[in-house]
């Protein structure tokens, strides 16, 4: 498919071309998962970050965030990426970056409430 789209694309105006913008097949409760397997058993994990966690992977996606849980979760995601783990680093941080994406993405659809 990415063959054609080049081939396609070749020598067509820009308002011609096909276009490729992205998409991401997971969501944030199998990153949030495989982080809190790898961080059970470290010291990084306090009763707050817990509590997060079990509200990312309990939080449906049709349900609007509140400021405040928006805010949590934001302060959450600061946290992960100051924890350095030995083991599966690569993974760790990569599956960090793909539960900041979705939530990311979540928000900018607005599905979080103005309410606070």
């Amino acid at each position: 498919m990415l063959r054609w789209i080049k081939s396609y694309n070749t020598g067509k105006d820009e308002t011609e071309r096909v276009k490729i913008y992205g998409c991401d097949m997971k969501w944030y409760t199998t990153p949030a998962k495989y982080i809190l397997s790898e961080l059970k058993d470290t010291e990084d994990i306090d009763d707050g970050i817990l509590k997060t966690f079990k509200f990312i992977i309990n939080h449906s996606r049709s349900n609007k965030m509140t400021r405040k849980e928006k805010t949590d979760v934001k302060l959450f995601l600061d946290k992960l990426n100051e924890i350095e783990v030995e083991r599966n680093a690569k993974e760790f941080k990569f599956n960090v970056r793909i539960l900041e994406q979705s939530l990311e993405y979540l928000w900018t659809i607005s599905i979080v409430s103005s309410t606070i």
